[in-house]
This record gives structure tokens, C-alpha cells and sequence, in this order.
């Protein structure tokens, strides 16, 4: 792909939940459970670490 300049991509927080989410199963050993990422917000008030919420499936 070609990205002449500067590009800017916005994502909602379930599609961020759901890249991770994916990127995190795919990776998984054999016997390991699925995970399930429910929620990403950031620690502060708008500024800080990201914190994600994830459970087995």
C-alpha cells in the first residue's frame, strides 16, 4: 500500500477490542483458552496507560 504524507486512521473501541482480541487468539498454544477483550479505557483523565478488560471465553 501507498500513504502519500501523513494519514490518520480512526478506530472505535470495539474495533480496538476486537484487533487485540484477535491478535491474542491467534497467538494462543495448544490447550490455552480463547480470551475475550471487553473493554479498553485509559487510566486518567485522558491522558495515561490504556487498560484492557479481558476474560475467557
Amino acid at each position: 500500500m501507498n500513504f502519500p504524507g501523513l494519514c490518520k486512521l480512526t478506530l472505535t473501541e470495539q474495533a480496538i477490542c476486537q484487533a487485540i482480541e484477535g491478535t491474542l487468539n491467534a497467538a494462543r498454544k495448544d490447550g490455552e483458552d480463547y480470551v475475550r477483550v471487553t473493554e479498553i479505557k485509559r487510566e486518567g483523565y485522558g491522558y495515561g496507560d490504556f487498560v484492557l478488560t479481558i476474560t475467557r471465553r
